[in-house]
């Protein structure tokens, strides 16, 4: 598989805009990532890189999960076994 360094005057090679996001989160925590404009004009809130990272992880994990119990109704309801998805941890 070929990748393409989509930012090629970069310092770093991402690949991707999840990789330049997560490497800002990391490096800039507290800078600015998005600034909100209410019509265009009028700034309504901003988010700096590492409330970004922490918002898209928990979309992620809530999504992983909330398939996760989906997948389980299925398939628990029709063949009587439980069904836990190897990524989440029993101890």
């Amino acid at each position: 598989m070929t990748c393409v360094n989509f930012f090629p005057n970069s310092e770093s090679n991402f690949f991707s805009l999840v990789d330049l996001l997560s490497e800002r989160s990391q490096a800039m925590p507290n800078q600015l990532a998005y600034i909100f404009l209410q019509n265009g004009e009028t700034e309504s809130g901003s988010l700096t890189y590492g409330e970004l990272d922490r918002q898209a992880t928990a979309m992620f994990l809530w999504n992983r999960f909330a398939y996760a119990a989906h997948l389980q109704s299925m398939l628990g309801r029709r063949t009587g076994f439980t069904v836990i998805p190897f990524w989440i941890r029993v101890d």
